[in-house]
């Protein structure tokens, strides 16, 4: 009877400590640190689940690149975009910290041969307010080409009365090709014809683009055709 009061105690004992973890910086359930430090990092955030197939992720491995605050601060860092929460997660010492997208006026990665940008933005596209992150292909003067980032989580369509489907809720990337035109932004869609609806000279624009055989869905090709759109609208 002494013996097994004493397992009793033991069991209440790590199954309150189980509970007391579980409620971290005064948010329930969390697992991870929220009180943030200057330039608005998280101090501490535990490593993604990976029991979902995909990734909420930018990048498929850790990139070097360099924070640009709005105090004017910079930090040079490997970093990752989480793309489900948008915040940007940086490798600091074998830990991984938070920075809210908020502080950040841009974000700058290196790759072998150049650098990319990246920037959070709240656009207006289909008279829809959105918040994403995005980075430039191509800038002209009358005309840009920006590519918008995101993910989308399908869910498991298993059905266990005949084991079909997949049984695993999956990520998978929901990136779109962009044009702005002075404030205003738009999706890449449909065919030519329509596509090149959406300028002045459309029909010069249609005929260049048969001619050149180029895809206006097709990124490199994309950013021909708009710099081609952006020199004939200075003429």
């Amino acid at each position: 009877m002494k013996n097994l009061l004493v397992v009793l105690l033991i069991l209440i004992i790590v199954v309150s400590k189980s509970y007391a973890q579980s409620t971290v910086g005064g948010i329930a359930g969390k697992g991870m640190d929220m009180q943030t430090v200057p330039a608005g990092f998280v101090s501490q955030i535990d490593l993604a689940d990976y029991s979902t197939e995909g990734s909420v992720y930018l990048f498929d491995d850790w990139k070097y690149g360099v924070l640009y605050f709005t105090n004017n601060q910079e930090f040079k860092c490997n970093l990752n975009v989480n793309l489900e929460t948008s915040s940007v997660e940086v490798l600091v010492d074998k830990s991984i910290k938070v920075a809210s997208p908020k502080y950040l006026t841009k974000i700058v990665v290196f790759n072998h041969l150049d650098t990319s940008d990246y920037v959070y933005e709240t656009l207006m596209i289909d008279e829809k307010k959105i918040e994403t992150y995005i980075s430039p292909l191509f800038e002209g003067e009358n005309f840009s080409v920006y590519k918008q980032f995101g993910v989308q989580l399908k869910e498991s369509n298993y059905v266990p009365a005949l084991d079909m489907g997949s049984k695993k809720d999956k990520y998978i990337s929901d990136n779109h090709l962009l044009i702005k035109g002075g404030d205003n932004f738009f999706y890449v869609r449909g065919g030519k014809r329509k596509f090149a609806s959406n300028f002045q000279h459309s029909d010069k624009i249609l005929s260049f683009i048969k001619e050149t055989a180029l895809n206006h869905k097709n990124e490199k090709d994309l950013v021909k055709i708009v710099e081609y759109i952006d020199n004939i609208t200075n003429q």
